[in-house]
């Protein structure tokens, strides 16, 4: 064999052992020739005849592959898929007393209530659960180990609307939109709170859905606005903005739905997000999941159908992306669909008719709901577990007699 032979094999072999360590390539076609060739080549014996220069080449480009693997991790949040906690949710019960924040464990033993108030939300490490309480103001109530309240944090004082609200993923502070007062955010433990984007001057425009990005240097949010003839609210805009209130641009101008936030995906490359197709009527209500990159680029079509798609969520290992479908405009299939970085890496794969869906932390499961009725204005919750390529039948985790308030949040923990 000749020594230019000989090297193009080694070379193969090497990107094939350090492929994993490099960036993720636009063109992946190549990346997998390269893998492929470099197993293959394996096979091939090391021969004395192979120049030294063609060495220090191969010695050069592996230590490169080094370098930008060890900057790639400074750059990017490193992924781990981690174990499965408690799960919280919020029971309006049949007797229309107060919401109650209840917790249960991962196979739906142990439910018991902690504390009024509803639409509680672990941070992603798992080490903070909070949850937000009404009475003649609106305030972020953060949950003890104890399943006491024992902070609060103001987030309006005469609310006139639900308050929604983003922890960071290490649970040290909470954003929200604050009627009328723009983009805020605050520190959890103690300490004012400071507005990183000014509340909008459109007439009838406002702010909401924010949701942080995974290594919690940066927030993403929607713009909505009234329409004028309806009265109808939809979705504007989508921006991005530094947790400091630094870098605000606009990701993308898509109109869409209001009520679902985008999500980031847990590498924190791509966000998905409901958006009106190109075609579609400007007074069409029928939305697609889109995909665009983290820097507001690449921006496609993931469904294409005629269909309405509704609360996408990327699973916790980036691989597989969730959302609602509703081909007839009424019920709400769980669907997921195998995903290529940015790209459908197959068809979608349709489960339960569910109105949420939650994903597991190990990224295995998908918590869903079913609701039956059990009397007048009485209803019986169902929480059900299923694999996330809807392979096997569910699994039933827990009955509650009321309705599930908000979707409910699972407790991430290390692996």
């Amino acid at each position: 064999m000749r020594d230019e032979a000989i090297f193009e094999a080694q070379l193969a072999d090497a990107f094939g052992r350090y492929a994993d360590l490099t960036p993720v390539m636009d063109d992946e076609v190549v990346a997998r020739e390269a893998v492929a060739a470099g197993r293959a080549s394996r096979r091939i014996a090391w021969l004395p005849s192979v120049r030294v220069a063609y060495l220090f080449v191969l010695l050069g480009l592996l230590l490169a592959a080094i370098a930008i693997a060890a900057g790639t991790l400074r750059t990017q949040p490193f992924l781990t898929i981690g174990r499965d906690g408690d799960i919280a949710f919020t029971v309006q019960g049949n007797d229309h007393t107060a919401a109650m924040t209840h917790l249960m464990n991962p196979d739906g033993t142990g439910d018991h209530a902690i504390d009024t108030g509803r639409c509680p939300a672990y941070s992603r490490d798992g080490g903070t659960l909070a949850e937000v309480d009404y009475d003649t103001t609106a305030y972020l109530a953060v949950i003890g180990a104890d399943g006491v309240p024992h902070r609060k944090v103001l987030l309006a004082e005469t609310p006139s609307t639900s308050i929604s609200y983003a922890l960071s993923p290490d649970g040290t502070r909470v954003a929200w939109s604050k009627p009328g007062d723009g983009l805020w955010v605050a520190p959890i433990d103690s300490g004012p709170g400071k507005r990183i984007v000014a509340a909008t001057t459109a007439p009838g425009a406002f702010f909401d859905s924010a949701v942080w990005s995974p290594d919690g240097e940066s927030l993403v949010f929607g713009t909505y606005a009234a329409d004028a003839a309806t009265g109808e609210r939809h979705r504007t805009a989508i921006s991005v903005v530094g947790g400091d209130g630094s870098d605000l641009r606009i990701l993308t101008d898509r109109p869409g739905v209001l009520g679902d936030a985008p999500s980031w995906s847990p590498d924190g490359r791509f966000l998905a997000y409901l958006g009106r197709p190109d075609d579609a009527p400007a007074a069409s209500a029928a939305s697609d999941v889109f995909v665009i990159g983290a820097d507001g680029t690449g921006d496609r079509n993931v469904t294409a159908t005629t269909a309405n798609e509704s609360l996408p969520a990327w699973a916790p290992d980036s691989a597989v992306l969730a959302f609602l479908t509703s081909p007839d405009g009424e019920a709400h299939r769980l669907t997921t669909i195998r995903m290529n970085g940015p790209t459908p890496a197959g068809l979608p794969v349709f489960g339960p008719e569910s109105e949420w869906f939650v994903w597991s932390p190990d990224g295995t499961r998908l918590l869903w709901l079913e609701v039956s009725t059990i009397g007048p204005e009485a209803y019986r919750s169902t929480f059900h577990a299923i694999d996330r390529d809807f392979t096997q039948p569910s699994t039933t985790l827990q009955a509650v007699d009321g309705l599930i308030v908000c979707t409910p949040s699972w407790q991430r923990l290390e692996p």
